[in-house]
């Protein structure tokens, strides 16, 4: 997304989103590594995802995760939209 920082008068950072970056929709597999750490994929590419964004949808490994990831422009990251239990 594009941001716009603003810094206060007290020095705090303020950071506003001037216009969001083109999303692509993906239904992928939820996964979770030995290591505790969760993922995304569609059998192709694979997507880390945030523990507290998974935790917030109580998701658990095999669940469907739906994720949304930057449309022109490859990312090894995705954010969570939801999550439906198997």
């Amino acid at each position: 997304d594009l941001l716009k920082l603003a810094i206060t008068s007290d020095g705090a950072f303020v950071y506003k989103q001037i216009s969001p970056i083109g999303r692509k929709r993906v239904i992928c597999k939820l996964e979770q590594d030995g290591g505790g750490m969760w993922s995304a994929t569609d059998g192709v590419h694979r997507w880390k995802l945030l523990t507290a964004a998974v935790s917030f949808f109580k998701g658990n490994p095999e669940d469907e995760v739906i994720i949304l990831i930057p449309g022109d422009a490859p990312s090894k990251w995705a954010a969570v939209e939801n999550i439906i239990s198997k």
